[in-house]
């Protein structure tokens, strides 16, 4: 489970030791649903035994907390210990060893003692008070408050591509892209000035899309009109190859949306005038065979589409010539398999694609 995925939420606990408030670690491990442990946060007591725990979990785990004693450090010939420091003998019968006054320990250990209250003994030039090691408590499972994330994305685990480009090419997925050109980010613009990104071969298998739901969409904005084709996306292995995959581009002044299999298209097969320097957002989304073209948030395309799209190939952001960004701007590129994310009329989002569920 990515970081990203965990929930927030606060545990507290209290310790004490011999019906007396004690000081030390608070540990709280979670097992999650697949059954792997994990822990899950940590905090030490104060000294009037109270300890608050910032969790990052599941909310579906079972949370556990222990308290943990001082273990000390092993007996060292020679070791110089100061004030506090906790030694544990080699031969462990249940009392460590706090040091009251510092010092150095013997060349050898000496003959431990059990616990004399008030009476800390010479070990070597040093003195130390025994102690009693308490194992381990543990409390759970516990209850947790956790704190529901706001904006998160429900269909997170689907998402197979994010590109926010916001000044580099991170892929919020992990996915890598090839850049084609030199991209350069505009200031005024969130998309780059390159050629095109392209994503292609075997370690890309989880692009397929196959016959499944699915929603590739991003922002985008026309600068000028292009005298070429301009992709937003194109799953060609070259221009005029076969396919299949689907391709949207600008024609003029117009957006061509179209399928494309084998040469030819397939699905809706729509052309939508846009306007210059206004930012839209589009989405292809195919929902139990058929696939629709959402402008804006209205549909202006739909048609069946059985289609297998199996290549492995994707270009984002391609021309046929000059660059993307002398005519056209992107921005918060998604590919979600496997989800149709909108399957009517819809008001856009107006923030950046979440990258947690």
């Amino acid at each position: 489970m990515a970081d990203e995925e965990f929930m927030s939420g606060d545990l507290f606990a209290t310790v004490r030791v011999q019906d007396l408030p004690a000081s030390r670690e608070v540990v709280a491990v979670e097992r999650q649903d697949d059954g792997a442990w994990r822990v899950c946060g940590s905090a030490i007591a104060n000294a009037d035994g109270i300890a608050e725990l910032g969790l990052k979990g599941s909310n579906t785990s079972r949370v556990y907390a222990f308290a943990i004693d001082h273990w000390g450090e092993p007996f060292t010939p020679n070791r110089t210990v100061a004030y506090g420091d906790i030694i544990r003998p080699s031969v462990f019968l249940g009392w460590l060893y706090r040091v009251t006054d510092p010092g150095v320990l013997p060349s050898e250990e000496p003959a431990w003692w059990n616990s004399t209250p008030g009476m800390p003994r010479p070990v070597g030039s040093a003195m130390a008070q025994a102690e009693m090691y308490f194992q381990p408590i543990a409390h759970g499972p516990v209850d947790i408050e956790w704190e529901v994330k706001e904006g998160g994305d429900p269909h997170w685990d689907n998402v197979v591509s994010l590109l926010h480009f916001d000044g580099d090419l991170t892929d919020e997925t992990g996915r890598i892209w090839t850049p084609i050109g030199s991209p350069a980010f505009a200031d005024t613009a969130p998309m780059l000035d390159g050629e095109y990104l392209t994503q292609g071969g075997v370690a890309n298998s989880d692009i397929i899309l196959g016959a499944e739901d699915f929603t590739i969409e991003c922002f985008f904005r026309v600068r000028s009109t292009p005298p070429m084709f301009i992709f937003l996306w194109d799953g060609r292995g070259a221009v005029g190859s076969d396919g299949p995959y689907p391709i949207v581009y600008m024609q003029g002044s117009d957006m061509i949306l179209r399928n494309h299999v084998n040469n030819g298209t397939t699905g809706p097969n729509s052309s939508v005038a846009v306007a210059l320097n206004t930012s839209y957002h589009f989405a292809h989304v195919r929902k139990s065979g058929v696939s629709t073209f959402y402008l804006a948030g209205v549909n202006v395309g739909s048609a069946e589409d059985a289609t297998n799209y199996n290549l492995q190939t994707l270009n984002v952001a391609y021309t046929q010539s000059g660059s993307f960004g002398d005519f056209l701007d992107m921005d918060e590129f998604r590919i979600t398999k496997g989800v149709a994310r909108y399957t009517e009329n819809f008001t856009p989002p107006t923030e950046p694609f979440p990258n947690f569920k």
